[in-house]
């Protein structure tokens, strides 16, 4: 159900609108239009909005070096940090690391050229330079090596690796040697220096991660508040981008909705000097109303679907209570099982992480109405982690079996018959949908096909149950004639079929269309409705089979033999219906989610697309 909204329209002398707004914001309660008037290029706008889209990365990486740190063991310090404080202690530490990872680069590199050189003492090469012999460090490959420099340079192989021999030249200074090599820099420091400043080197890094770590976990609530507080600021600045000025700029004007239940209490809040309000209702022509969904508790479990497709148009049916019956029954008969129905209910906390993968907003409440509907669907079947308690001879069992049993072709028939309810269904819907939309008159044609589809299946029903009903009868005949009149006269109100014998013409050859889609669609979206019954069968099947593996590793042979092919036993059937439960969880919770999101949706000729309600508010 969509709460239904009034529009307000503020006229505010200039001097008074930050105080209005102030009241505005305490109010909590209008949903602000744009009216496009203020500069597209406003700075305070873009200031909050690069402060909040700065906030978010922040956030984000305090999340992922969060979950590293409770791995490694960190607990919240119990220090109070200033919120506003935290981005800037954030980013310092984390410009620091980035420092020391690079020093720590460039002095792994330095080692790694000095190492063919060994450990020595840099100031002794200083030393032979003042008594005016050169020391040259030089590098070449092993066949470019000339015997005759040991002579004319005093040249020394140092060492060698796969690719570069290494050698000094030991020289006067007015001597340059004249060798096929590359010459090299003499090293500033020795290895044994450079090895413990990278020692140090990272010792420090390793602190400053530790340091980072406790931040990261102290400051996720705080980076949190300090978030709302800039969104708040965003929202401020994006409502005053969002005035238009009037009187050359004298008087702002604020457009905005409001549920039509607070649009006095708000007046009487609002109202003041130099503050006009004008209450209208919406017109056609409003496009912007936003959709503020006003559902019971039950109902409500279910807005996250209406909301992971579309929110519903403001002059839409919201479908949400249409929605609940049928997914429960549809995630119900794919994962129908008892037993994993009451694990469910048992391991609630589990399951709510398996929910939230698809959706965040999965509560508490759909998950307990989802195993319950799981319990009841499993009783047609008696599945019960893969074994069948209608097995049992219990007394009880038998009499459950009784009610609730159905077999294989029982179940494939009822997945049909589901699927042509439910299309049944969306189509009154259409109906309503579009006499609401336009007008009773675009209606016609669907239901006409609507009147048609239920004459028959009375027409077909009525006999087996035993009335003196079928296709032959006056009552059948005359609904064939009036839905066909519907489909075939009244399918396009635009051009009345009794006007001319073009509109006619034009009339019964849309229906044709209409009649070949209807056809060749109806037949495929009630075939898709087949996955109900094969999801069930196939999940049934899967925690038979290791069932069948667990029991079949067991041994009584001896004592041990007995115990530790128990434990087989268990691992097989924890990890094997751990696996099942996973793979058939996601299977009903996609496979019935496209049954409403494609073929529901598409019957009832949901368009959605709206706005949700948002107040602007403190």
């Amino acid at each position: 159900m969509i709460t239904k909204m009034k529009k307000m329209t503020f006229l505010v002398w200039h001097n008074a609108y930050a105080a209005f707004l102030e009241k505005l914001r305490t109010a909590g309660v209008l949903h602000v239009s744009r009216l496009g008037s203020a500069d597209a290029e406003d700075e305070a706008l873009g200031q909050s909005l690069a402060a909040v889209r700065g906030i978010e990365q922040i956030i984000q990486q305090v999340k992922e070096r969060c979950s590293i740190a409770e791995k490694l063991g960190v607990s919240p310090s119990g220090k109070t940090l200033k919120p506003d404080a935290v981005p800037d202690m954030y980013n310092n530490l984390v410009q620091e690391n980035q420092v020391l990872a690079q020093n720590i680069s460039q002095c792994q590199k330095e080692i790694a050229a000095l190492e063919p050189w060994g450990d020595f003492d840099p100031s002794i090469i200083a030393r032979l330079a003042e008594s005016g012999y050169n020391v040259g460090f030089y590098s070449t490959v092993e066949r470019n090596w000339d015997p005759e420099w040991v002579e004319k340079y005093n040249a020394v192989q140092i060492g060698s690796d796969s690719l570069k021999l290494y050698f000094i030249t030991i020289t006067k200074n007015s001597i340059v040697p004249d060798v096929n090599a590359d010459l090299m820099a003499c090293p500033d420091a020795s290895l044994s220096a450079m090895r413990n400043n990278l020692q140090q080197l990272q010792e420090k890094q390793i602190e400053e991660e530790s340091e980072l770590n406790q931040l990261c976990v102290d400051a996720a609530a705080p980076l949190d508040e300090y978030k709302r507080v800039l969104m708040k600021e965003l929202e401020l600045n994006q409502v005053k981008y969002r005035t238009g000025k009037e009187a050359e700029g004298h008087i702002c004007m604020l457009r905005g909705w409001i549920p039509a239940e607070k649009a006095e209490s708000a007046v009487d809040q609002l109202q003041g000097e130099g503050i006009y309000i004008n209450i209208e209702n919406p017109t056609p022509a409003d496009e912007d109303i936003p959709i503020l969904l006003n559902n019971n508790r039950f109902v409500k479990l279910f807005e996250p679907f209406t909301r992971l497709y579309m929110l519903p148009t403001y002059r839409e049916l919201d479908l949400t209570l249409y929605i609940a019956p049928f997914f429960m029954l549809f995630f119900g008969l794919c994962f129908g099982d008892i037993g994993y129905g009451l694990l469910m209910l048992a391991a609630l906390p589990v399951f709510r992480k398996l929910f939230h993968l698809i959706d965040q907003n999965f509560s508490d409440g759909i998950i307990i109405c989802l195993g319950v509907s799981t319990i009841v669907c499993g009783m047609l079947t008696g599945g019960f982690f893969g074994f069948n308690i209608y097995n049992l001879d219990i007394p009880f069992v038998s009499k459950m079996k009784e009610w609730f049993y159905m077999d294989q072709m029982k179940l494939l028939y009822t997945a049909f018959i589901i699927g042509g309810v439910h299309i049944v269904v969306s189509m009154i819907l259409k109906a309503v949908n579009m006499t609401i939309q336009f007008g009773l008159k675009y209606a016609f044609s669907t239901i006409g096909w609507v009147l048609l589809l239920l004459g028959s299946a009375a027409a077909y029903l009525f006999p087996q149950m035993g009335f003196d009903s079928g296709f032959g009868t006056v009552a059948y005949k005359v609904t064939v004639c009036v839905s066909l009149a519907m489909v075939f006269l009244l399918g396009n109100p635009d051009k009345p079929a009794y006007k001319s014998v073009k509109n006619l013409l034009l009339n019964i050859g849309a229906g044709l269309w209409d009649t070949y889609n209807m056809a060749t669609g109806l037949l495929g979206d009630v075939l898709s409705y087949v996955r109900l019954f094969a999801l069930g069968m196939s999940g049934g099947v899967l925690a038979s089979v290791f069932d069948d593996l667990a029991i079949g590793v067991f041994s009584t042979e001896s004592v041990w033999k007995a115990v530790l092919t128990f434990l087989g036993l268990a691992l097989i059937f924890l990890f094997g219906h751990a696996i099942n439960i996973f793979m058939n969880f996601l299977s009903s919770m996609i496979h019935p989610m496209r049954l409403i999101f494609v073929e529901f949706f598409k019957n009832t000729s949901y368009t959605g697309g709206g706005e949700e309600y948002h107040p602007f508010e403190r």
